[in-house]
């Protein structure tokens, strides 16, 4: 039992072994058929895309390398203070500590030490051009002011006036940054200890010379020289008050006598128009030829009238005439028609006009036609008699609207009389109403010259008694005058007076030397100690003088601490970019995007470092554009800059530039994939803007709708057959830009031609051209 169990396994593995066998040896051996058809290459298959709604954007990309923006020479002001503190050896004018390149310079930050001193950096618009010294005003010292006020240096009121408040926080800012404040020299010292003990002599002779005085004040004749003073004093009060009165009378006076004359010019101006209004009217009223002239007009019309009735009457009669003529034509027409009618059917005998004769007529061809030709005569007669009798028609017509628009005109023409008569009854009683209009104006003349004659006289008085106070006010002066000069020859207190007058003269002057030179040697801001910039922080972005140099020109190079790009486009480029336009700012290299703005282009290629046949271009960051990345780090690299020339602005259908061909008439069209197996058709399409590999369609007749399946290439790896070219013919057709990875087109401007179709095309227009139509 065992033994046929290991038979019948034996068996079943030996049936499969011959089977494996034989399906190895029919997948190894191939017919020479077999073999070709493996060599040949497959055939060639459609390759589609879908149809997309997506929103399409052209743009100019290039690369530009980035820098800190604004960049600004440094160059400090001049300072006379210092200079003069100085003499010749010129120390201050020595870098002691130079700026440091790539240092930050916030608000109130010291740049550089010159001869030993700071050198601040403050935010204003205005540059520092001077020292500032008590006393200063203007704009300058009015942002030094706020400046202080920033730092809670307490300047007093931010008024632009260098005042003590202002020089006392002057003086503590320069101590709370480990300096001391520029002040007075020894020789400025020494001058005003000089000016001081001068003021003092003065006050002292001051006082002596006023006590001396006191003494003489109790002496009658002082009281006699105090008197006429005083006296002196009240008259030519009086003489200036009397001045004063007199002009503003007389401005008073002339104001009045300007209005008068006004209204006297008004005055007679109303009395000439309404003279002449007068003899306008009396010329008018004794007019009467309108009246005749309308009375003509009527007897005109009337003639007019008669005339067209009797048109009229004729027309009328005309009309049976013509009735007549139709009715003869007609019935002329009719008999022919019948003798017509009997030729054609049979022979027949008729009377002739000649009474006792008969003639057989046949109905041959020549008779038939001569018969014909008398039916033809007879219709043209009615025709010619039917026009006649609408002419005549129309004829009377036009008589009869030319005698309503006579009799219209007559009545026309009787309304005119009635409105002239009418008008000489209005022009009498305008005659009356200008004579009472005249006499007004005239009252109103005489009355305008009475006022300014009033006016007139009221000026002169008011002038001669202006004359005569004065001329008392003047003679009180002079007696007062003389009393005095009487009063001080015998008064004992005239040398005391006089001595008190000197005293006091010089002691103002010494008090006025001393206050100007105690402005000038105060606590002082020299012009070459601090710098004015509208925008902080800067950056130190070169050093020009270093530790050692002698200030003369700039010392440094700033910049803001923002970022800008320098780059450059071509010329045809550059007429597509604005300044203010959008840009993205792209680095690779540091993994960053920003957005923004060109800030600056320039007019002319070649210019601002750029290359011949290229336009500088300058890019700034957007305000608040932030980036993980240090400025410092991305100073100095490349960076690739697209700016939008032109966008959709919203989603539009687009296929890719490949799928789009242009048929013999010029159309650009899409071969679109039906839902047949393997069958496909052409649907007629306007191009718009072509970017990013696609372009902007829209279907002219058919249909085309996002994820219709187009046709761009075949299996093989070829396109559609053909070239892709631009239309030039457009005059604000854009450059094509293939840099990085994107294609701006201007719209209307793609060209992809199939050679097949061409060929096509050109044979069926031949064969069309050839074939002819036998009619």
């Amino acid at each position: 039992m065992a033994s046929k169990t290991v038979l019948r396994l034996g068996a079943t593995l030996g049936i499969v072994g011959m089977t494996g066998g034989a399906w190895f040896a029919g997948k190894q051996v191939r017919s020479p058929a077999q073999v070709a058809a493996t060599a040949n290459p497959p055939a060639a298959s459609r390759i589609t895309a879908p149809v997309e709604e997506r929103e399409l954007s052209s743009s100019v990309i290039v690369r530009g390398v980035v820098r800190y923006g604004d960049p600004r020479p440094v160059v400090l002001a001049a300072s006379s203070v210092k200079t003069a503190a100085a003499g010749a050896s010129g120390a201050t004018s020595i870098i002691s500590s130079p700026a440091v390149k790539g240092a930050e310079l916030p608000d109130g930050s010291p740049a550089l030490i010159v001869g030993g001193r700071p050198v601040f950096v403050f935010e204003g618009k205005v540059p520092a051009y001077r020292d500032l010294r008590p006393g200063d005003r203007g704009d300058d010292v009015r942002q030094l002011e706020a400046a202080l006020e920033r730092f809670d240096m307490s300047p007093g009121k931010v008024d632009g006036t260098y005042d003590k408040a202002t020089e006392a926080a002057v003086e503590r800012w320069y101590t709370t940054k480990g300096y001391t404040a520029f002040g007075p020299t020894d020789a400025q010292r020494t001058q005003l200890r000089g000016l001081r003990d001068s003021l003092s002599r003065a006050t002292d002779a001051t006082v002596t010379a006023r006590l001396n005085l006191d003494a003489a004040k109790r002496s009658t004749s002082i009281d006699r020289t105090l008197g006429a003073q005083e006296g002196v004093r009240v008259a030519k009060e009086r003489v200036t008050t009397a001045s004063s009165e007199s002009e503003r009378e007389q401005t008073i006076f002339d104001s009045e006598l300007e209005a008068r004359r006004s209204t006297v010019a008004l005055a007679e101006r109303a009395v000439t128009l309404a003279e002449q209004a007068v003899a306008k009217a009396q010329r008018d009223s004794v007019d009467t030829s309108p009246v005749a002239d309308s009375e003509d007009a009527v007897a005109t019309a009337q003639s007019q009238a008669s005339q067209a009735k009797i048109a009229l009457s004729d027309a009328v009669a005309q009309i049976p005439l013509a009735t007549s003529a139709v009715t003869d034509a007609a019935a002329s027409l009719d008999t022919a028609r019948k003798d017509l009618d009997l030729l054609n059917k049979t022979k027949v005998t008729i009377p002739q006009s000649d009474p006792g004769l008969v003639v057989l007529l046949d109905n041959s061809p020549a008779t038939v036609r001569a018969a014909e030709a008398v039916v033809r005569q007879a219709e043209s007669a009615l025709r010619t008699a039917e026009a006649g009798r609408l002419g005549a028609a129309r004829l009377v017509e036009t008589r009869q609207a030319a005698v309503t628009d006579a009799e219209r005109a007559i009545v026309r023409a009787q309304s005119a009389v009635g409105r002239a008569r009418q008008a000489v009854i209005d022009r009498g009683t305008g005659v009356e109403e200008g004579a009472q209009r005249l006499a007004t104006a005239q009252a109103d003349l005489r009355t305008a010259h009475r006022d300014l004659n009033a006016s007139t006289k009221a000026r002169t008085d008011a002038a001669r008694k202006a004359i005569i106070s004065m001329r008392q006010a003047r003679g009180a002066v002079s007696v007062s005058e003389a009393q005095l000069r009487d009063a001080r020859s015998s008064s004992t207190a005239a040398a005391a007076l006089e001595q008190l007058s000197t005293a006091e003269q010089t002691k103002a002057r010494a008090q006025t030397e001393l206050d100007e030179l105690e402005r000038q040697i105060g606590i002082v801001v020299p012009a070459n100690e601090v710098l004015f910039f509208p925008t902080l922080p800067l950056r130190v972005d070169n050093v020009q003088a270093l530790r050692g140099d002698v200030v003369n020109g700039p010392v440094m190079t700033v910049t803001t601490a923002r970022l800008a790009v320098d780059s450059s486009v071509d010329v045809a480029q550059a007429k597509l970019v604005r300044k203010g336009s959008a840009v993205v700012i792209e680095s690779t290299e540091f993994n960053v995007v920003l957005n923004g703005t060109v800030t600056e282009i320039a007019s002319t290629a070649g210019t601002k470092g750029a290359d011949p046949g290229k336009v500088y271009l300058e890019v700034t960051p957007n305000e608040g554009e932030k980036t993980e990345v240090d400025p410092k780090d991305l100073n100095g690299s490349s960076v690739k800059l697209t700016i939008p020339i032109r966008s959709t602005g919203k989603a539009v259908l687009a296929v890719p530039v490949a799928a789009v061909s242009i048929a013999a008439d010029g159309v650009s069209r899409v071969e679109v994939e039906s839902s047949a197996a393997g069958a496909t058709r052409f649907v007629r399409v306007r191009t718009g803007l072509a970017a990013e590999g696609y372009v902007e369609v829209a279907a002219i007749d058919g249909e085309l709708e996002a994820g219709t399946q187009v046709v761009v290439g075949n299996r093989d790896g070829q396109l559609l057959e053909g070239t892709a070219e631009l239309n030039d013919q457009s005059s604000d057709t854009a450059p094509v830009d293939v840099t990085d990875d994107s294609i701006a087109v201007p719209p209307d401007s793609l060209r992809v031609v199939s050679a097949t179709e061409a060929a096509n095309e050109a044979a069926n227009q031949r064969a069309t051209s050839e074939t002819t139509v036998a009619p």
